[in-house]
């Protein structure tokens, strides 16, 4: 199974870490893996990230990381990712982290290219409002970027991995090198002598500010990581010429000075600053300035929900809370946590569908006629908890209740027709790929594989039980089991048969009319086909050629779904 960060590894999952139970792999860089976890106690979900091997055989970065992690766990803002705790397991170190599902920076500006200049301004001086409460507990985030920067599905703004560049950029066993993506946003200090301060996040803002306002950093047209730190250090950036106030020109200008002297004394100085070229909006548009957000107070720490900034009332804030949503609603966004299905690739064929009329089990609406299908992929496997979990955390969907059997490899069920038929939305708006639900003449084509019978047991009782999991069997579970537990059919697809019933994306038909060959959308509000069975079926109900029928809303334990694509 292939994710984002290339071939999916199943090894940690379901592992320990501490409280902790592993889920999925979300994520990798230069300090180690980054996993999904949840905490048995609370139920909440966390990010993990492992460490690589060689820190723990480094004595000092051990010993900094240590004394750091004390104040990074007193970070307390609305808008800082949580640090939770620092475990030390074996030979490993594991760094605990609030779960926050949402919307990278980077993503957000490549959806929208330029943002309202308002919506910029929103979204800075939240970054601003962070910088300034670590600074009071002495600590400094030095490697700020879009990448760093999360929008959250509850219309919050997170900065995460404050203190990392101090804890461990001087090691030797920790590939430092910069690429294009962090040389964009650095500051010229940092360049020439490889150490920075609350200056330097200053410089970092602005230029993220800068690329919020253009859709590009200061220095974009530079590939080169040599000519991208040439430029910070003797360039000055291309002058703004989109149509925003001047005041707001001059301020990332003055964020984006050379000399650390002539920027801003502090974060707060810059919200101020950002603060006044709004009110000056107020006596151009005749708004009242509450309604353009109201100035962050940086003496206390946040104890209400900032929502992009500050309090979403007003004007303002509705604008940025509708374009956050519609993004959202458009393309889906996950935090780039995803996990794609593994496909089979099947050509296109014509086959007969539906069973004779002397089948046993047999229903009325199972007619046999010849049906063709075009070339289609679909799922090795029915879509599993630990794949559904990362959306819904995603998405702000209520995550569907598992009934004590467990998650991660087993597949999802509790779901209606609409939660899967937004799963698969959420899927191909994260991948560029149509991912849908297989109509019911691609579920049967698939599951049959070639085969007349009505199902794999050919009236072979024990031969039932190598391919599904039903509740016949000596040794059934009388429950769902994990994905890929029997063996599969012919063509290489798991679970066709029993285990989850599986919902397909057309519509009910008593008679076939076509709409087997046909997926629906959301307008239509009429039955669907659900296929395959369940692990609380017997075996002879198991057949290839059995139709039930599910509303668009109905859940159940024993109903799920497999995806396919075009």
């Amino acid at each position: 199974m292939t994710t984002p960060f290339g071939k999916y590894e199943p090894s940690m999952n379901g592992n320990k870490i501490g409280r902790y139970t592993i889920i999925n792999k979300i994520g990798e860089g230069r300090l180690g893996e980054v996993f999904l976890a949840r905490d048995e106690v609370t139920k909440e979900y966390f990010a993990i990230r492992k460490f690589i091997k060689d820190i723990t055989q480094d004595k000092s970065i051990v010993q900094r990381l240590s004394e750091d992690f004390k104040r990074l766990d007193g970070l307390a803002h609305d808008n800082i990712v949580k640090v939770q705790s620092l475990i030390h397991q074996e030979d490993r170190y594991y760094y605990i982290m609030k779960y926050v599902g949402g919307l990278p920076l980077n993503d957000f500006i490549y959806y929208n290219k330029t943002l309202n200049w308002k919506t910029s301004v929103g979204l800075v001086i939240n970054i601003l409002s962070a910088l300034e409460y670590a600074k009071k507990a002495k600590v400094m985030h030095l490697g700020l970027k879009p990448g760093k920067i999360i929008i959250t599905d509850g219309l919050y703004l997170k900065v995460r991995d404050f203190g990392m560049v101090n804890i461990f950029r001087n090691s030797k066993r920790i590939n430092w090198e910069l690429n294009n993506d962090d040389l964009q946003y650095i500051s010229p200090e940092q360049i020439r002598n490889g150490f920075g301060d609350d200056k330097s996040d200053i410089y970092s803002t602005a230029a993220i500010l800068y690329h919020t306002l253009c859709g590009h950093p200061p220095f974009s047209t530079h590939d080169n990581p040599e000519k991208i730190k040439k430029a910070h250090l003797k360039q000055q950036p291309p002058i703004l010429t989109i149509n925003v106030p001047p005041k707001l020109k001059d301020l990332v200008m003055r964020g984006l000075a050379k000399n650390p002297k002539r920027r801003f004394d502090s974060a707060r100085q810059f919200i101020e600053e950002l603060n006044k070229v709004l009110l000056d909006l107020d006596d151009t548009l005749h708004i009242r300035p509450a309604s353009l957000g109201q100035k962050v107070n940086l003496d206390e720490p946040q104890k209400k929900k900032i929502t992009l900034g500050n309090k979403t009332h007003g004007l303002f804030w509705m604008v940025i809370a509708l374009l956050v949503f519609s993004v959202w609603k458009i393309f889906h966004p996950a935090d780039e946590k995803i996990i794609e299905p593994e496909l089979v690739p099947l050509k296109k064929a014509c086959f007969v569908m539906g069973s004779p009329k002397n089948e046993a089990k047999r229903y009325p609406d199972e007619a046999r006629h010849t049906v063709c299908v075009k070339d289609f992929k679909i799922g090795k496997y029915e879509v599993t908890f630990g794949e559904y979990d990362l959306f819904a955390h995603a998405t702000g969907k209520p995550l569907p209740k598992d009934d004590g059997y467990g998650r991660g490899r087993y597949p999802v069920f509790r779901v209606s027709w609409i939660d899967a038929y937004d799963y698969a939305a959420w899927l191909s708006g994260k991948t560029g790929k149509h991912y849908r639900l297989p109509t019911e003449a691609e579920w049967e084509y698939a599951a049959r594989a070639g085969s007349v019978s009505a199902n794999f047991s050919a009236n072979n009782f024990q031969q039932a039980c190598l391919f599904m999991n039903h509740r016949d069997c000596p040794n059934s579970p009388k429950h769902a089991t994990p994905v890929g537990t029997y063996k599969p059919n012919p063509w290489g697809l798991y679970d066709m048969l029993g285990n989850v019933a599986e919902l397909t994306g057309s519509a009910y038909d008593a008679d076939y009319h076509g709409g087997e060959s046909r997926g629906v959308g959301l307008k239509n509000k009429g039955i669907r086909v659900m296929r395959g069975g369940s692990w609380g079926h017997v075996s002879s109900s198991l057949r290839f050629a059995s139709r039930d029928k599910a509303k668009v809303d109905m859940t159940h334990n024993l109903l799920g779904f497999r995806l396919a694509q075009d």
